[in-house]
């Protein structure tokens, strides 16, 4: 892709992309998830030794500090430092994800939390935009309405019986997040999506495709031998 793109990327510029954190834009996220791991067993202490009332404060106050630098970091527009720091907001997803499992927190009327967030991300994205630059502050992962939406999110994959078991396709999405990028970048390099025209339309058939298509090589990638071992 960087050759395509007309970048030049020898051995000193691949070593500072994997020592970045940001081999490819959306692979941070296995940087992050290295300090989540490391931290996860005094996490589940923690967690074990804790009141409910405690608990609470304990997310409260991690995800105040997390929507804080966030703010934080758009009005200087500062990066997001060494790697091995990027997992300590993660926390208040990783806590909260565990207490709504347990059914220790749980928001009420989960649906309309999730459609005032996507309005207000919409509302928001738009204030801070203008024609020329899209803001992307209130599309970060702990803006002031992402953490909101997210829990509504998941509080509804877990709790609401209508939605359809997704037993078959779980196993397969994390191999699907790490492989999409190539079929994206397959679709912008060939002319099939582009920003430029037909967004409204595009963007979620270009979205559906890519899923089938990543599902698809992931599903067949698990097929060979070693193959679970990476996807």
């Amino acid at each position: 892709m960087y050759h395509l793109q007309g970048t030049a990327m020898d051995t000193a510029a691949w070593l500072r992309k994997a020592t970045s954190g940001e081999p490819y834009y959306h692979l941070w996220y296995l940087y992050m998830l290295i300090g989540l791991y490391l931290v996860a067993p005094w996490l589940r202490l923690l967690y074990r030794r804790t009141s409910r009332r405690q608990r609470f404060a304990v997310l409260t106050l991690v995800f105040t500090l997390a929507i804080l630098q966030s703010l934080h970091r758009e009005a200087n527009s500062h990066g997001y430092g060494f790697f091995l720091f990027w997992f300590l907001p993660y926390i208040s997803y990783f806590w909260a994800g565990r207490m709504l499992f347990d059914g220790q927190l749980r928001l009420a009327a989960p649906v309309l939390w999730l459609i005032t967030a996507v309005a207000l991300t919409a509302i928001g994205t738009n204030i801070l935009s203008t024609f020329e630059t899209l803001n992307l502050y209130f599309y970060d992962n702990f803006s002031v309405t992402v953490p909101l939406m997210s829990l509504a999110i998941f509080q509804l994959l877990l709790h609401t019986r209508r939605l359809p078991r997704l037993s078959v396709i779980a196993p397969l999405t994390f191999g699907v997040y790490l492989v999409h990028p190539v079929f994206l970048d397959i679709a912008t390099q060939s002319g099939l999506y582009g920003s430029g025209s037909g967004i409204v339309w595009q963007a979620p058939l270009i979205a559906v495709l890519i899923f089938i298509l990543s599902l698809a090589f992931v599903g067949l990638l698990r097929r060979l031998p070693g193959g679970t071992r990476f996807s």
